[in-house]
């Protein structure tokens, strides 16, 4: 599986991440990413931006990215909904960045004074599911001494008001450096795009080809073409990975029967559902719920 729509319910997550590599996906949030230390490449689409220390890259909802490490990274994410900051509401929706890369050299002292406190207040923020502890990873040196984090301000609350108001001068600063473009109507939205968003919402339904065609206004031919050529994947494989990511999920984190869990991500059968999760994982899904949930007495 080569894309996919990932799902996300905060409205905002700060949390730093060592060694970053992460598979092609999109999102209705902003995602703002500064390169602490190292290195790392992040592509957009068929455009590949290679990030060093104190690069700040922007990603805008909807659009398809990936991130891969070579040697070491060290970055900070920020993820977020539009409606989190209502001002730039506009510019999200309506626009992309023409380069979505700048330095933090580049920005005035207000927005590295932002982004310095950003820092600070993402060492607060709590884990999610997909997210690790903050508070157990090391303390790190910043670019330069513009940006260095008060180490003083260890008691620092997670306050969201303070971190709307820095997030507001930061991409208030960025923006005066990063030109945007319209992205058209949202009607024209990239066709792949709108086929994943589409099947993240209804992946877990009785889905073919020929009715997923329909549903999107396509013709099967033209949907099979746009899987083989620009997703290289296949219709079925897709759909199925999507599936087995969710039962994995559901096997790790409930207690339902397996076969159940068949059933609730959409396999026809628990036979099938077995078949498709030992060729993905090489293990059953018994042995693989052993090994990994929490549930076990």
């Amino acid at each position: 599986m080569n894309f996919f729509y990932q799902s996300r319910v905060e409205s905002y997550s700060s949390f730093l991440s060592n060694d970053n590599t992460y598979p092609a996906h999109l999102h209705r949030q902003v995602e703002i990413m500064f390169v602490v230390s190292g290195a790392l490449d992040i592509m957009f689409e068929e455009d590949v931006f290679h990030l060093k220390e104190g690069d700040i890259s922007i990603t805008f909802p909807d659009k398809i990215h990936s991130l891969h490490t070579p040697e070491t990274s060290r970055v900070l994410l920020m993820v977020f909904d539009v409606d989190f900051l209502q001002d730039f509401r506009k510019a999200f929706t309506e626009y992309i960045p023409q380069n979505p890369i700048l330095n933090v050299e580049n920005i005035s002292e207000h927005g590295r004074n932002a982004l310095s406190w950003l820092i600070s207040l993402s060492k607060n923020m709590p884990a999610t599911a997909d997210m690790p502890d903050i508070n157990m990873l090391p303390s790190h040196p910043i670019v330069s001494d513009t940006m260095k984090i008060v180490n003083e301000q260890k008691d620092l609350s997670p306050n969201l008001l303070y971190t709307k108001s820095y997030l507001t001068i930061l991409l208030t600063d960025m923006f005066s450096y990063i030109p945007l473009i319209s992205r058209g109507n949202c009607s024209d939205r990239n066709i792949c795009e709108q086929i994943l968003i589409y099947l993240d919402k209804h992946f877990l339904e009785d889905l073919s080809l020929e009715t997923t065609a329909k549903k999107l206004g396509i013709s099967k031919f033209y949907l099979s073409q746009i899987f083989s050529n620009k997703l290289h994947t296949s219709f079925p494989a897709y759909v199925t990975a999507r599936r087995l990511d969710y039962a994995e999920k559901l096997l790790t984190t409930t207690n339902k029967s397996v076969t159940d869990i068949a059933f609730d991500a959409g396999f026809t059968s628990p036979r099938t559902f077995f078949r498709s999760f030992q060729a993905a994982y090489n293990i059953t899904p018994h042995q693989y719920r052993k090994s990994h949930s929490k549930f076990l007495s």
